[in-house]
């Protein structure tokens, strides 16, 4: 496989969290602004991150060259990922006190 194959596969998880990372922000910001970007974006944050950590289990052969790339996409995922479903838990549980 071509070196500047492998370093894009190793790189979409990265590029994917930070999509990821940028539609989480989107969310936060649109939460108090506007409810249809925030639905929006409540459907893109949860399958970008899952599809990163997806990538990454997938090209987790291809991290030797290029490590330290792949651990900052997969724990990226991970770490958004988390965030959102504590963010989104939080606002329904808040939801449910009123």
């Amino acid at each position: 496989m071509n070196n500047k194959l492998k370093t894009f596969f190793v790189s979409i998880p990265t590029i994917l969290s930070s999509l990821s990372l940028m539609f989480f922000a989107i969310y936060v910001w649109s939460a108090y602004h506007s409810r249809g970007k925030a639905m929006f974006t409540v459907c893109l944050v949860p399958q970008l991150s899952i599809f990163s950590i997806v990538v990454s289990v997938l090209t987790r052969k291809l991290r030797g060259e290029y490590p330290k790339l792949w651990l900052i996409g997969l724990i990226s995922s991970i770490v958004c990922l988390a965030l959102f479903m504590l963010l989104y838990c939080a606002s329904w549980f808040a939801i449910a006190q009123h």
